[in-house]
């Protein structure tokens, strides 16, 4: 922000970027207008509430990595859709080797933000997905809950078909 030369902005943060978003509002509230949170989560096992599933994950990074075969998880429409699949699939490539991946989930396995929620002041969005195949709701409603004056918005999916008009995730 600094260098942009941003004396305040709307900070928002997505998914796991969600928790370090909220650790700058909460650490900065003199630079932060107000805080947006998109699927975001306090604790790590809102996102893989067992080892197993997260040793499911990693599995797959490390074996299946830019195959495009996570899309059931994170866009469970589509699945079937051979060309969105291979979309995704780059998608997943473009993101990071499979080293860098297995190595940013086992930092963001650490995550657990509970303890600072209180102490974000800036007025705060939550924006969360009801049937997210990913980061439950329960997710968004504990930060909305636990964030002083939080304002929660649950959201249903309205887009069945990502790409149904002339299929603009193509790359």
């Amino acid at each position: 922000m600094d260098a942009a030369n941003i004396a305040r902005a709307v900070i928002m943060g997505v998914s796991e970027g969600g928790s370090l978003a909220t650790v700058f509002a909460a650490s900065h509230p003199r630079r932060c207008i107000a805080l947006i949170l998109y699927g975001a989560f306090a604790r790590f096992s809102d996102w893989f509430p067992t080892e197993q599933k997260f040793k499911g994950f990693l599995n797959y990074v490390d074996t299946a990595w830019g195959t495009g075969n996570s899309i059931a998880g994170f866009a469970p429409s589509k699945k079937g859709d051979a060309e969105f699949q291979r979309w995704w699939g780059r998608f997943e490539r473009l993101g990071g080797s499979p080293s860098a991946v297995i190595n940013l989930m086992r930092m963001n396995s650490e995550i657990n933000i509970e303890n600072i929620l209180q102490s974000v002041l800036v007025p705060t969005l939550v924006l969360h997905r009801t049937q997210d195949p990913t980061v439950s709701i329960q997710a968004g409603r504990f930060l909305a809950t636990h964030i002083p004056n939080a304002k929660l918005v649950e959201m249903m999916a309205l887009i069945t078909s990502i790409g149904s008009a002339k299929t603009p995730y193509r790359s």
